[in-house]
């Protein structure tokens, strides 16, 4: 079975029950809101649903794609999927290292600090070679959601030390 078979049912589950959570998710108590508490999460979720199930049909056509192309024995098929899922699981560990060190420094370090260490840390990490263009990354994305959340939502992030 495909990776991306799995991953995007797994996330399709998760998605479909995160989904109907946010649809019970109480009206605003304010007869002049526009947008109620529950919109964001809506669709977020129906996003989330969406990527996942092109995930999946990706994946779907793929293994179909491969069991057609590919001419290889059954048993060298397996085994260099079996090494390519040893490689992939010490790499999920690894990331999810990455999320717990960023959950841990979030409030201390402040948004802008641990996001910018966080995304560095991870693309680095995926890709060493482009170190310059993963510095970029982790210092642009930050700072724009940082004046987008503080400055046009008002809604103030963790600024740690600073």
């Amino acid at each position: 079975m495909n990776k991306n078979i799995i991953a995007g049912g797994s996330s399709f589950i998760i998605s479909l029950i995160y989904t109907l959570l946010a649809f019970q998710i109480p009206m605003s108590s304010y007869k002049s809101a526009d947008i109620q508490p529950g919109t964001f999460p809506i669709i977020i979720g129906c996003l989330w649903m969406l990527v996942s199930l092109v995930l999946l049909i990706q994946g779907i056509l793929a293994s179909r794609r491969r069991k057609e192309d590919t001419g290889k024995p059954l048993e060298s098929t397996i085994i260099s999927d079996m090494e390519e899922s040893e490689q992939d699981g010490k790499k999920l560990l690894i990331i999810l290292l990455f999320i717990l060190a960023y959950i841990v420094l979030f409030v201390s370090l402040g948004y802008l600090l641990s996001t910018a260490l966080f995304i560095f840390g991870v693309t680095t990490y995926l890709e060493r070679k482009k170190w310059v263009r993963n510095l970029i990354y982790a210092i642009l994305f930050p700072v724009i959601v940082y004046l987008v959340f503080n400055d046009l939502l008002e809604v103030y992030l963790p600024s740690g030390p600073f």
